[in-house]
């Protein structure tokens, strides 16, 4: 991986090796902190998921929002207005403070029946899902991070389509998948 260069007395390293690397070091990482769906239910609790996502699933990359948009956001709270909206620190940045919003790293295992989790940055389990939002931002971005659970495998079914103008995207597509009954 690494090339000493007597020319220039410098080293040198390839960086598609290392960028390789990293990439399945991260989703190994991300792999190893989703969160199992077992005390889910034991607890009865199923949660409302919402993504964004781009072209190829990608959700981020580096650590870092693919993007953002603030109508989105307003779409978002409208959505979850019969239910708290729970999400990392890191993806409340972008939001206007809300009392519908609970910020908590915990969030995952603090929200109840039929509240919605932003998820951005966090590991997850649909085991414990009965509806997962998925927001598509029509374009393609660069990804290290992928949203790559197979809806229809997993007993989900569309139930909705909506577009909506955004402020930074000419088109966002919201589509609302619902787990089929168990």
């Amino acid at each position: 991986m690494f090339i000493y260069s007597k020319h220039f007395n410098v080293i040198a390293f390839d960086l598609r090796k290392c960028y390789n690397i990293l990439v399945n070091f991260k989703q190994k990482l991300y792999s190893c902190c989703c969160l199992k769906g077992n005390e889910f239910k034991k607890r009865g609790v199923y949660l409302k998921l919402i993504f964004c996502i781009d072209s190829k699933k990608g959700m981020m990359f580096f650590g870092k929002r693919q993007s953002q948009d603030g109508a989105l956001r307003e779409k978002l709270l409208s959505l979850t207005e019969n239910g708290k909206l729970y999400m990392s620190e890191y993806s409340a940045k972008q939001f206007e403070e809300n009392p519908k919003i609970i910020v908590t790293d915990g969030y995952i295992e603090e929200a109840e029946k039929s509240d919605y989790c932003f998820i951005e940055d966090k590991g997850y389990s649909i085991d414990s899902t009965d509806e997962i939002i998925l927001c598509h931002w029509n374009r393609h971005y660069p990804a290290d991070r992928f949203f790559n659970i197979d809806l229809k495998k997993n007993g989900f079914k569309k139930e909705k389509s909506e577009d909506i103008k955004g402020t930074s995207h000419e088109k966002i597509t919201i589509e609302t998948y619902v787990r089929a009954e168990k």
